[in-house]
């Protein structure tokens, strides 16, 4: 299944109503327009493959902008976010239409957004899984990627500097992080 990157601000309307239709946590679901992440100066990259009857599947990821503000609310030194926005991309979306699942395209988006990812300089992808987690961490361990158990945080190592992110996304609910060290 081929991936288009997509960037014209219609199609990323109909992305972000497919996400809708999948994706019931409305904190991650918005996707940024490139004119949106342009003017919050960051960078925001859609990928989408379709059918004829219109998206089967989508992607999308970000420099870890909501992160890095928690890590500077909390603290941690300027130098030591920028660092961090440069080495790590966020998925904050990948969603398939569930009757195109066990097809490959969950596989080719994710291939995609680690190639774009790696495009960009990043050093890892995380993201957060929410949902089937038993699914998703199959999927997910299949690809590459280390998922840590439910509740766990995230540590990550910046310059040297041990960067941590608590998964606190809402009490109560079962998610957890996953990453993949992207090779150069």
């Amino acid at each position: 299944m081929k991936v288009h990157e997509v960037t014209a601000a219609k199609k990323v309307a109909g992305a972000q109503a497919f996400f809708g239709q999948y994706i019931h946590d409305d904190s991650v679901k918005y996707v940024f327009s490139p004119q949106q992440a342009s003017d919050l100066g960051i960078q925001s990259h859609l990928r989408v493959c379709y059918d004829l009857n219109g998206i089967v599947g989508a992607a999308h990821f970000t420099t870890p902008f909501e992160d890095a503000k928690q890590a500077l609310d909390s603290g941690a030194p300027e130098a030591l976010v920028v660092e961090f926005l440069r080495k790590y991309r966020m998925l904050y979306n990948l969603a398939v239409r569930e009757d195109m699942r066990g097809q490959g395209i969950g596989t080719a988006l994710l291939d995609a957004v680690d190639a774009g990812a790696r495009t960009q300089g990043a050093d890892a992808v995380i993201g957060i899984a929410d949902g089937d987690l038993a699914r998703l961490e199959r999927f997910y361990s299949r690809h590459g990627y280390q998922v840590l158990p439910v509740g766990a945080s995230l540590c990550l190592d910046v310059r040297g500097d041990r960067m941590v992110f608590p998964i606190d996304i809402v009490p109560g609910k079962e998610v957890q992080w996953f990453r993949k060290l992207l090779q150069h």
